[in-house]
């Protein structure tokens, strides 16, 4: 490549290397930041009047803008008139990155007064014009801002009882991180472990081991869990092992009930049955045929004299 340069005298822009060779900028935003430097100071300019300049679209003219914003060339400074109290956007282009990597929401709303110099007057727009200046204007970066605390976890205490030194609750953890790696469904947090933790105590002093409380919470297992911390607070509590003293009542034998030592009948009360010591009542005497003639006609009377009725409301 052979380069083939004028020595202009006048209407010329001079451009440091370092801005037209800086690797971080596309070449749309070194084309704009040369095309910025240009203008005379007081220019007004807006990405609509840019693109109505050149072929260019307006995305990619904001898209360039937004490059110079971040790497320091652009800096757009909101000041408010003392006398009017009218704020206005400034913005000062530079041949030099000011604030490497400046984000344009960090700058702060200034305010320039004779009664604060450290505040200082905005700095003039660079220009190609001859000022006799050797070292361009440059810019007092803002003063980082102090680092915030970091906000306290709520529910600190909490999470530290599973860190509690007791066989019990080690157990306990112990159940709830495999019931997680067997079932990934059901794969608790160190928070919500620290809830559960009581009612697995529970099942174990209910006389429960590992591996029947892992295929109680394992039965039946939807695909899908979407709150494992809910599912087994629900399931831990609704599957709650019988005491070992009602489990050891149910199991106990149930006394044989007293027997007649003459026909060996089961009864209520021990010895002789009342068949056998005949204490027993004679049977009801048997009804005769004309009694029982006079019954059944009783009966077809009854049920003639309901269809009559029912006939009557038909």
């Amino acid at each position: 490549m052979f380069n083939h340069r004028t020595t202009p005298t006048k209407n010329y822009t001079p451009l440091r290397n370092s801005v037209l060779q800086d690797h971080r900028l596309t070449y749309a935003a070194r084309g704009l930041l040369a095309d910025l430097l240009s203008r005379k100071n007081g220019t007004k300019v807006d990405i609509k009047g840019l693109s109505s300049a050149c072929p260019d679209t307006q995305q990619a003219i904001a898209k360039g803008y937004a490059e110079l914003v971040k790497y320091g060339y652009v800096v757009r400074r909101r000041v408010k008139n003392p006398d009017t109290g009218k704020i206005t956007t400034e913005i000062h282009v530079y041949d030099v990155p000011q604030v490497a990597e400046a984000p344009e929401a960090d700058l702060s709303l200034i305010t320039p007064s004779l009664s604060s110099p450290s505040l200082g007057s905005p700095s003039p727009f660079p220009s190609g014009e001859k000022t006799g200046e050797t070292n361009p204007p440059s810019h007092t970066p803002p003063a980082p801002k102090a680092a915030e605390p970091e906000p306290k976890v709520p529910g600190g205490r909490l999470a530290e009882i599973i860190e509690e030194e007791t066989p019990e609750t080690a157990q306990c953890v112990q159940i709830l991180a495999g019931l997680g790696r067997r079932y990934e469904q059901l794969h608790l947090g160190r928070r919500e472990m620290s809830t559960l933790i009581p009612m697995v105590a529970e099942w174990l002093r209910r006389g429960a081991t590992a591996a029947h409380i892992y295929q109680v919470m394992g039965a039946g297992l939807p695909p899908k869990v979407n709150s494992p911390k809910a599912f087994l607070t629900y399931r831990l509590g609704d599957k709650l092992p019988v005491p070992p003293v009602l489990a050891e009542q149910a199991s106990a034998p149930v006394a044989a009930l007293p027997t007649c030592p003459e026909c060996a009948r089961p009864g209520l009360v021990e010895g002789v049955c009342a068949d056998c010591s005949g204490r027993r009542t004679a049977p009801a005497p048997a009804v005769s045929g004309t009694q029982l003639s006079a019954l059944e006609q009783m009966r077809r009377d009854s049920e003639r004299a309901r269809a009559a009725f029912k006939a009557s409301y038909a």
